[in-house]
């Protein structure tokens, strides 16, 4: 089973930057439907550049998928597809409002229009609410490959030492033994003189 640190870093970086395009689009979603003239002609226009922008980190995630394993294809292509989709209810959600919001200027809502209204708001908190749980998850894959390069760096280190406290040791045992011959050597030769003193 495919995890979300098993993903390529420049692939999550991408879904990050979707998902504030996408909640930048909610955003403007609810300003169209909720505000005046000015502020609908300019909640339309930052939509429509967060769209392109939502767009292109769509291409470059299916860029990332190329040279993958298989598992991990499937999975970067199935969080590709779900993003697809949501970008293209928000672009439907996003001509709805303007649309809405042209009428509104014209006549009263209509019942129909008030339930489309609340519609599209319950979509974006959802949305919402979802990219705000995205953007914890790719946090928290950072935080976690930021503390495991650390382990890796401690370990490391923690090896070198005991590498060279290794050595040491067997540079001290090679010592000891070199002594307890020479120490053998003149309990000899003591012995020796020792003897011919005797026999003299």
């Amino acid at each position: 089973m495919t995890t979300t640190c098993d993903f390529p870093m420049e692939f999550l970086t991408l879904e990050a930057d979707f998902v504030e395009n996408k909640m930048a689009i909610n955003n403007s979603i609810s300003d169209i439907l909720r505000g005046g003239a000015n502020t609908v002609l300019h909640a339309s226009q930052s939509a429509h550049a967060n769209v392109v922008e939502a767009q292109r980190c769509i291409k470059l995630m299916t860029v990332e998928i190329r040279g993958r394993s298989p598992n991990l294809r499937k999975s970067m292509q199935t969080k590709i597809n779900l993003y697809r989709d949501e970008l293209q209810g928000l672009v439907r959600d996003l001509e709805r409002a303007q649309l809405m919001a042209r009428d509104e200027n014209a006549t009263s809502r209509t019942v129909n229009q008030t339930s489309q209204y609340e519609r599209l708001i319950k979509n974006n908190d959802r949305l919402t609410k979802s990219s705000k749980k995205l953007q914890d998850m790719h946090r928290i894959v950072t935080e976690t490959e930021e503390v495991g390069i650390t382990v890796l760096d401690t370990l490391a280190q923690q090896r070198e030492g005991l590498l060279g406290a290794h050595e040491k040791v067997r540079e001290t045992g090679a010592m000891t033994i070199e002594a307890r011959r020479i120490l053998q050597r003149c309990n000899a030769v003591t012995y020796i003189v020792e003897v011919h003193c005797y026999n003299s």
